[in-house]
């Protein structure tokens, strides 16, 4: 388990703070481990915002993704965003 983790009935306030339905962010959430590995005091909030970063600034690597180098916790790493069709953020995760 993730040393954050949130709660069910959380995640709908959270989503709506952070302009993502809860279905995603269920997705992202399931990859806030990785970010932690490498970050521990990493928030999932932190996670959607290195998302949306990604997903505005990286490179289109498909119709729905997108690459960017990103550091994260002294580390460099390749984080992906991916959109659902309607160009919401659907999931983030490190890229390995």
């Amino acid at each position: 388990m993730a040393a954050f983790e949130v709660e069910e009935g959380e995640l709908a306030p959270l989503a709506q703070k952070l302009g993502v339905s809860v279905g995603n962010l269920k997705h992202i959430s399931a990859h806030w481990g990785e970010f932690q590995e490498l970050a521990p005091e990493i928030t999932l909030e932190d996670v959607v915002e290195i998302g949306k970063d990604v997903r505005q600034f990286g490179t289109q690597v498909s119709p729905n993704a997108w690459e960017e180098a990103v550091k994260i916790g002294g580390n460099d790493v390749v984080v992906k965003a991916v959109v659902n069709p309607d160009g919401n953020l659907r999931t983030v995760f490190v890229k390995h």
